[in-house]
């Protein structure tokens, strides 16, 4: 048994360099400013790169707060310029990861055992190099690390079949080299990317800090079920009900929801092979095996969508792979 843990400081993340600033966007459209990019009045989502001009005359070039420079997008306007996408790289994330662990082993004559269970939690405000964080305040970022799974067992094991002792005047070459090996593994899921890439309520114009609302306690259901809060034809396909969640219409806000802070659907798989193994002489041998992925073809479904901006939002549209069977020969000297 054992405890293990990890604390990460000054990993390395991005955080959107010249973001729209809110503030400007709603005193545009407070005072009666004209977007004449657009041709309409006021200032609303998607108009960072406009151009504005109050009723006394003076103009505003953008909602960000800084052109870049053009060297930094060659090839492009300055009012391309304006534009998101273009992304600091920074050391300023961290992460933290605790767990316990309990390791079971057993080795005889013929079996070899060894199971393994981990209780865990990892949380961090950037999982990886592309993982956005919040430019205007990381703890917005905080959550479940993408690959966080809570629950984990795995257990392999290999019986050497005794054929030889059992039937003891057979020819050796048929009753010696017996084998059955298999990995089986027990899992929850990893978390649930939650996003909002429309709509752009935050009035930033990047839509990966973007999030919904939550409204109420998500409810996870068997996609293979019928649920009368699944947005689909028959109902089933579902792994959490849309119901939980709100699109975000509060402009200047980045929505109430964690961008990870539930699991997907978890791991049921086992994977098994026989092998037999003939010794032709000293130096020559001959290896028959026969695998199979997935054995028991349990459905793995990966995660549904957390995005609602789109049509399969808490939909399940992805499994894993289904039984796959090989059959292999080896022949050594």
């Amino acid at each position: 048994m054992a405890y293990v843990g990890t604390e990460g400081h000054h990993l390395i993340t991005q955080a959107e360099s010249n973001p729209g600033d809110p503030a400007v966007c709603q005193q545009l459209a407070a005072q009666g400013a004209i977007d004449t990019t657009a041709g309409t009045p006021g200032c609303g989502p998607g108009n960072e790169n406009d151009v504005f001009q109050y009723p006394a005359g003076s103009f505003v070039y953008s909602t960000r707060h800084s052109i870049l420079n053009p060297n930094f997008c060659p090839g492009s306007s300055l009012q391309v310029c304006f534009g998101s996408g273009n992304t600091y790289t920074r050391t300023s994330a961290n992460s933290i990861y605790n767990s316990a662990q309990i390791t079971v082993e057993h080795k005889a004559n013929d079996v070899t055992f060894l199971a393994a269970y981990t209780f865990a939690r990892s949380l961090d405000n950037s999982s990886a190099f592309g993982d956005l964080v919040n430019f205007t305040n990381p703890k917005l970022s905080r959550g479940l690390s993408s690959s966080d799974i809570t629950h984990n067992f795995v257990a392999s094991y290999v019986w050497a079949i005794p054929f030889d002792r059992a039937f003891a005047n057979a020819p050796k070459r048929l009753t010696q080299g017996w084998q059955v090996q298999g990995i089986t593994r027990f899992s929850t899921g990893f978390p649930i990317q939650m996003n909002q890439a429309n709509g752009d309520a935050s009035l930033v114009g990047s839509s990966a800090t973007d999030m919904p609302n939550l409204d109420g306690k998500v409810v996870t259901v068997n996609p293979r079920d019928a649920n009368p809060g699944c947005p689909t034809l028959d109902n089933t396909g579902c792994y959490f009900l849309p119901s939980a969640f709100a699109v975000n219409t509060a402009l200047g806000t980045f929505g109430t929801a964690n961008r990870r802070f539930f699991h997907g659907p978890g791991f049921n798989n086992t994977d098994f092979g026989f092998s037999k193994r003939t010794v032709i002489h000293e130096n020559y041998a001959f290896d028959l095996r026969i695998e199979f992925f997935n054995i028991f073809n349990h459905a793995q479904f990966e995660n549904p969508s957390g995005n609602i901006s789109g049509s399969n939002f808490g939909i399940v549209t992805k499994a894993r792979d289904p039984r796959i069977g090989q059959l292999s020969a080896k022949f050594y000297w």
